[in-house]
């Protein structure tokens, strides 16, 4: 259930507002961003879930998430001083062998 996997921290809910895609438009568009975004091209610095989130929120035509939400990425992508074996050592990343049935992004950095 979102809000409530184990290893994450629930922050906030940020209200974004209503689609004016229909159902079956959001179906499809998430059918596309399912191929568009497999699993293994997962990338903890610069291809997360919040950059999914956002990719998601824009198709939806809601404009992008709040800046903060992945403000942990884009900064250590920005400084190049934390070598990304470091970030691998001091975070788990489960090995999914099916898709999650949900997704949690946040400031639990």
């Amino acid at each position: 259930m979102p809000r409530e996997h184990s290893q994450h921290q629930y922050y906030s809910t940020t209200e974004l507002g209503e689609t004016k895609l229909s159902p079956q438009e959001v179906k499809a568009l998430l059918e596309r961003l399912a191929e568009q975004w497999p699993g293994g091209g997962y990338d903890l610095i610069h291809r997360n879930c919040c950059h999914f989130a956002d990719a998601f929120a824009v198709d939806l035509g809601m404009g992008n998430i709040p800046r903060w939400v992945n403000r942990f990425a884009r900064t250590v992508d920005r400084s190049g001083n934390l070598p990304r074996v470091a970030l691998f050592k001091s975070v788990r990343i489960p090995n999914f062998s099916t898709q999650p049935t949900s997704a949690s992004c946040g400031r639990g950095f």
